[in-house]
């Protein structure tokens, strides 16, 4: 299963992919720059966040070189669950960033299936996507092929 929403054709549809990609997943992703207020203040986004953390969802996001940021710092505090690394201290699994594209795919680790919900956003998510990629292609030959 592959879906892709472009989350920046407006605000509100970027939005509205997100929440319907959440729902699915069983694993979210999120590659963000500046963990930009605007979507993380967005009360769905908010709403279906604490709804996966109830569920025991893992939840993961890699931020850029603003990790220590006032943003993050309230995020942290308001979400209980959800883990924080930058892209440096992120532990090496095969992920795949596009620029500003809601992407879940079905990934296939040791036998099992996993839905994956990556989000990249915010003004430094073309820095970061292009580092994601770069490090996505150094550990292609050593992660599990998703087919």
């Amino acid at each position: 299963m592959f879906v892709r929403g472009k989350a920046n054709d407006g605000l509100k549809q970027g939005i509205e992919t997100c929440v319907k990609m959440f729902r699915k997943a069983n694993y979210i992703n999120i590659v963000a720059g500046t963990l930009d207020p605007i979507f993380y203040n967005n009360e769905k986004i908010k709403a279906v966040l604490e709804e996966k953390i109830k569920a025991g969802t893992k939840i993961e996001i890699i931020t850029g070189p603003d990790y220590n940021s006032e943003v993050v710092k309230k995020l942290k505090k308001r979400a209980f669950g959800i883990k924080y690394y930058t892209l440096d201290e992120y532990p090496p699994k095969h992920f795949m960033v596009t620029d500003k594209y809601v992407r879940m795919e079905e990934t296939h680790e040791k036998g099992t299936k996993e839905r994956k919900a990556i989000f990249v956003y915010g003004g430094e998510a073309r820095v970061i996507s292009n580092i994601a990629e770069r490090k996505f292609k150094e550990l292609k030959n050593k992660a599990i092929p998703l087919n």
